[in-house]
């Protein structure tokens, strides 16, 4: 490919029919990534293990429209779960912050430590087995989620007070 991070880019017809880039074809009509798109909504994915290579992947769909704006069909790019993750480990903020990318049901899918997104850290999913530790974050992160525009709270992890901010 043109970029060494895309593992795939693949057209996917009205039924589900992801025709790849090599001439295989695979049966997605039961992916998020396909049910949005299809629908007009762009969408990416959680990192998630690929049906056809090994690797875990990130997957991003664009509905794709004729001069009518109907959809014709789904434009799919998946690129190896590290790459989002490389992105955001470049940006600081203040020179001590960090950038993290969670999905909307609160699972990490992009930090600097490449370990959370692995683990698929749930921080709220984690907070109802250890509250002591991770029921601030977790309200953070509900707080998050539930939020419309940008927007700062204060919580406390690992043992320090943070102020995290969101913007969708």
């Amino acid at each position: 490919f043109f970029n060494r991070d895309i593992a795939r880019l693949a057209v996917v017809d009205l039924a589900g029919v992801l025709y790849a880039e090599d001439g295989r074809t695979y049966y997605v009509q039961d992916r998020k990534y396909f049910q949005r798109a299809v629908k007009g909504r762009c969408y990416v994915s959680a990192p998630y293990p690929s049906r056809s290579s090994d690797d875990m992947v990130i997957t991003f769909s664009i509905p794709v429209y004729d001069e009518d704006r109907r959809v014709i069909a789904v434009l799919v790019a998946d690129v190896i779960w590290t790459w989002l993750c490389d992105i955001t480990g470049d940006f600081s903020v203040g020179g001590v912050g960090r950038i993290a990318v969670i999905d909307e049901v609160g699972t990490v899918v992009a930090h600097p430590r490449h370990e959370v997104v692995a683990q698929q850290t749930n921080y709220i999913r984690l907070a109802k087995e250890d509250p002591a530790t991770y029921a601030s974050v977790a309200e953070f992160v509900e707080k998050v989620i539930k939020s419309d525009s940008i927007a700062s709270h204060a919580f406390s992890h690992e043992g320090l007070e943070k102020i995290g901010s969101c913007a969708k």
